[in-house]
């Protein structure tokens, strides 16, 4: 496979003057090799740098600092070394769905950390199907949380929820929302916040993603917005790139309780 390491710089814009590097190994290209939905985790995604450049930009404003992190469908694991260098976080779990993906997801989060680096971040497999199996059930919140907790080998208390590129269809929209709604249900933490940052494929994707916000208990609040320049085809041609989305979702439900 076409896997090769980079760096990859966030220099904030605010005051603070910050800059973030990180170094990374991923897969470059597609190539001629045939790849599975899997396989997908272990490219980097302009969803992924957008959400890392938004947390160096306004981790503090939006109160990001000094959390416990939870990352889903990490992939290769730009946002998580981000968010650990960055956000200071009280603790990061890492996951992603793939076993080999999540190796890889592994090293990178080994690489970007230091002997002065605290927490030290860990990477685990999360299938979100998983996640959801006892949502509607009859199994108490504690029993769910439990469960989760032995399977990312960490306790389930994260207050800080995030992911990107996330929303690839229908099917991947609808599980990926029931997910972040049950975790944020059974979550042993008080006001979770959840940051995720995804691409607008299509306009019937995203009436679809908006609608089913609502079906989970779902609100959402829009952070900001990439507006990717046009990118030349040919001579003649130009293309221009699909919005992408830094958003923050919560259950209607707190919204109520605040």
């Amino acid at each position: 496979m076409d896997f090769s390491e980079a760096t990859y710089t966030f220099q904030s814009c605010t005051d603070c003057g910050e800059t973030v590097c990180v170094r990374l190994r991923a897969r470059q290209s597609f190539g001629r090799t045939q790849f599975t939905v899997a396989d997908q985790g272990q490219f980097l995604w302009p969803a992924a740098e957008v959400l890392s450049q938004f947390l160096v930009d306004h981790g503090r404003q939006e109160s990001l600092h000094g959390r416990r992190v939870l990352e889903l469908g990490a992939g290769v694991g730009l946002v998580s070394c981000v968010a650990l260098k960055s956000l200071s976080p009280v603790s990061l779990v890492a996951t992603d769905f793939d076993e080999s993906t999540v190796h890889i997801l592994r090293q990178n989060l080994t690489s970007n950390q230091s002997a002065e680096t605290w927490p030290q971040a860990s990477a685990c497999m999360l299938d979100w199907r998983f996640v959801t199996a006892n949502a509607s059930g009859k199994l108490s919140v504690n029993e769910r949380r439990d469960i989760i907790s032995r399977s990312i080998g960490a306790l389930l208390d994260f207050d800080l929820l995030m992911g990107s590129d996330l929303f690839w269809d229908e099917e991947h929209t609808e599980l990926i929302l029931a997910t972040v709604a049950e975790l944020l249900r059974i979550t042993d933490a008080k006001k979770p916040r959840c940051v995720l940052s995804f691409v607008a494929r299509s306009d019937f994707l995203m009436s679809y993603f908006h609608r089913t916000l609502g079906m989970h208990d779902l609100a959402m609040r829009e952070l900001a917005v990439e507006n990717p320049a046009p990118v030349k085809v040919t001579e003649k041609i130009w293309t221009k790139p699909q919005p992408i989305y830094v958003v923050n979702l919560v259950l209607k439900s707190d919204l109520v309780a605040q």
